[in-house]
């Protein structure tokens, strides 16, 4: 697989949760429907690590941050999308928030540094 049709797969993916969550959650609450999607990405994503043999943290404190870390990115991240578009929020709305937010950090980043 090239570079260039790895992105294309990425980006897929990550742009399809916001179809699936438009579509998931007149029928499954935000929590059910997350949890949903975190199974089948660690079903998929798990056995990929195992054989591209990929470096797993070595103690029990790199473990722990790179929870913390995904929770804080990931979890938090995603309550907020799906409770966002289960409250009426519009998929493209959210996708638009979304998509903004790393360049309005880097702006407001500028005015807090």
């Amino acid at each position: 697989m090239t570079f260039a049709s790895i992105a294309a797969l990425f980006i897929f993916f990550w742009a399809s949760g916001f179809v699936a969550a438009k579509y998931g959650l007149p029928y499954a609450e935000p929590f059910t429907l997350m949890a949903a999607r975190f199974v089948v990405g660690a079903a998929i994503l798990v056995p990929a690590c195992f054989v591209l043999k990929a470096t797993w943290p070595k103690t029990l404190r790199d473990t722990t941050h790179i929870l913390i870390a995904g929770f804080g990115v990931q979890t938090v991240y995603l309550i907020g999308v799906y409770y966002g578009i289960w409250f009426g929020i519009s998929t493209g709305v959210t996708a638009l928030v979304v998509g903004l937010q790393p360049l309005l950090t880097g702006v407001l980043a500028g005015f807090v540094l």
